[in-house]
């Protein structure tokens, strides 16, 4: 099988590191595919979690604007046809305080749950595909500089991208 490595260098606070870049092989995009999709899992229910919830928003809108609707037949209509709209009514609003407690029971999307989800599959990545001598050393001066699996991923991906433009 061929492989395709990149010489790419990567400075952090004015110290120069020299880590190999390959392609993932296809058991490494196996595995690359398989560590997104157990990570992913909980943000893709969060996601389906923020869908249920712009539903219940529309039907409580839905039911909001019957209500008006028969708000305004009320005014107009005679004592005998009142008492179905008055009924009527009461059910939509029973309707929107149930759907009103199922949304609360929704959590939010926390968005330092999707960054970090990124950052996990990142380091998984590095881990994965960098190699050379100062692989480590790149790995600990970014846990101690702060900067993240991510950036630094961006920034490989450009310097790789270099190299491949120069083949």
């Amino acid at each position: 099988m061929i492989t395709t490595k990149y010489k790419v260098t990567i400075e952090i606070n004015d110290k120069t590191y020299v880590v190999n870049v390959k392609d993932p092989s296809g058991s490494e995009k196996i595995k690359l595919e398989k560590e997104a999709e157990d990570k992913l899992a909980p943000l893709k229910q969060r996601v389906e979690e923020e869908k249920k919830k712009a539903e219940i928003d529309a039907e409580i809108e839905e039911l909001a604007n019957a209500l008006e609707i028969n708000k305004e037949l009320i005014k107009e209509s005679k004592i005998t046809d009142k008492l179905s709209l008055l009924l009527e009514n009461k059910s939509l609003n029973k309707r929107i305080a149930e759907l009103k407690k199922e949304k609360a029971g929704i959590k939010e999307i926390d968005i330092r749950l999707a960054s970090d989800t990124l950052e996990k599959l990142n380091r998984y990545k590095f881990d994965l595909l960098i190699s050379g001598d100062d692989k480590e050393a790149l790995k600990t001066a970014c846990e101690s500089e702060g900067v993240s699996f991510t950036t630094l991923w961006e920034e490989i991906s450009k310097e790789a991208n270099k190299e491949y433009e120069k083949k």
